[in-house]
């Protein structure tokens, strides 16, 4: 099997993330809970935006070509003991080097892009905490640089072992979100199945005392890959700005194990709106200050083209996706109903829209949270208004209107009984 090892041209590179403010989270538990999961995937992704890039041939297609015969050569010595049977291992084989030949051009893509780090090869979801202070805590002794989507399965592998595959999707969702990485989605099966051999050959080298055994990991390693509580499928959350749709977006993809884009945090890759040392007052002066770029003609374009492009990424690993956007004109979300065409998914547009006086009272609320003298919440909210036409039926998809002056639970019950097919709870 011969794969590339590097190539000429240049991949698209964005700016760095801005780093939000969170508190503390407790990952020592042992109970996986839906915000230590969260917290989890968005520290491991600041820790990744913050650190350098490095060099090193461990992500070439052909490197990982070698190490995936190298541990299928190891678990056939150990196969009674994982509880593989010779076809179980041909199968792995086959499957893994059909997973790597289609990603040839994703892990050289990711390469160009950046996505390579000196991070601990070792790390799994029992040994990742955080200290007193806040920030994440890796144990030592880094190996060569790995792509950091194979730190990401490594996990995923670990919690799926326990039962905990809803756990496993959240992580993916939120680290994709707080590093900007969507593009993991396109080689994150690969890797779990090969970090899964891996795994099942550590464990009969040295048993756990907790956690999943050899065989859990054997049997990770023949499963199929995503655990999306949903098929494929474009959930687009839209309205007024302040109408409560990051809200409903982010409550949407907790509820499903999606992924969510959204059109903010692209716009500040985009911006490349820094971290200040002197705080978050600081840093909300700068982002204001950039954001007036946003409106320039040419850069809602920009946007909303980042925003599919990221789309695209989830849904070609065959996960759902939810969107967070205004996507106030016609033209932007028939660009969605291409997207959803284009993988055969269904598609959904979920408007919110409270009542003009929930909406007074939002922007008002923002205006003395961000510290303005001036009526800036309304200015962003009237230029939007000026541009926006009514969703009509002669649009793509299927078209909600959720008044979200109502409590999110309404909200979401609301979306639920609309949409056919949606899960009362996450398979193990």
């Amino acid at each position: 099997m011969e794969f590339p090892s590097d190539r000429g041209r240049c991949g698209e590179m964005t700016g760095s993330r801005s780093k939000r403010h969170a508190e503390p989270a407790d990952f020592s538990r042992s109970h996986f809970d839906e915000a230590a999961t969260e917290a989890l995937g968005q520290e491991l992704g600041r820790y990744v935006a913050g650190s350098q890039p490095e060099h090193g041939n461990g992500a070439t297609p052909m490197a990982l070509a070698h190490r995936v015969r190298e541990a299928v050569a190891g678990l056939a010595g150990v196969a009674s003991e994982v509880g593989l049977s010779p076809k179980d291992l041909e199968g792995i084989e086959q499957r893994q080097t059909e997973l790597l030949r289609g990603s040839v051009e994703a892990l050289l893509d990711r390469i160009e892009a950046g996505r390579i780090r000196h991070l601990p090869d070792g790390i799994r979801w029992s040994r990742t905490l955080q200290d007193s202070m806040g920030k994440l805590q890796l144990p030592a002794a880094p190996t060569a640089p790995r792509d950091v989507a194979e730190v990401l399965a490594r996990l995923c592998v670990d919690l799926t072992a326990r039962h905990a595959g809803q756990q496993a999707e959240l992580l993916l969702a939120a680290f994709a979100l707080a590093a900007d990485d969507y593009g993991l989605f396109r080689v994150i099966d690969f890797y779990e199945r090969h970090q899964a051999c891996r795994l099942a050959l550590e464990t009969t080298r040295k048993p756990r005392n907790e956690g999943p055994d050899a065989r859990s990991f054997g049997l990770a390693a023949v499963a199929s890959g995503a655990r999306a509580l949903l098929p494929r499928i474009v959930i687009a959350t839209t309205g007024p700005v302040a109408s409560g749709k990051s809200t409903i977006a982010h409550a949407l993809a907790l509820r499903i194990g999606a992924p969510r884009v959204v059109a903010d945090t692209v716009r500040d890759v985009l911006l490349d709106i820094p971290s200040d040392p002197r705080g978050p007052e600081r840093e909300r002066e700068i982002h204001e200050a950039l954001w007036r770029r946003a409106f320039e003609p040419d850069f809602e374009d920009r946007v909303y083209r980042a925003v599919l492009n990221r789309a695209d990424d989830v849904l070609s690993s065959g996960r759902p996706v939810v969107l967070d956007a205004c996507m106030p004109t016609c033209a932007r979300r028939r660009e969605v109903g291409e997207l959803a065409a284009a993988h055969r998914a269904p598609l959904w547009f979920v408007e919110c829209q409270p009542s003009q006086a929930v909406l007074r009272n939002r922007l008002t609320e923002r205006n003395i949270r961000d510290g303005c003298n001036s009526p800036a919440w309304e200015t962003i909210a009237g230029h939007l208004t000026e541009r926006w036409e009514p969703w009509s039926s002669a649009e793509p998809g299927h078209h909600l209107l959720l008044d979200t002056g109502q409590p999110v639970e309404q909200c979401l019950e609301a979306t639920r009984t609309a949409i056919p097919g949606w899960p009362d709870r996450f398979p193990d």
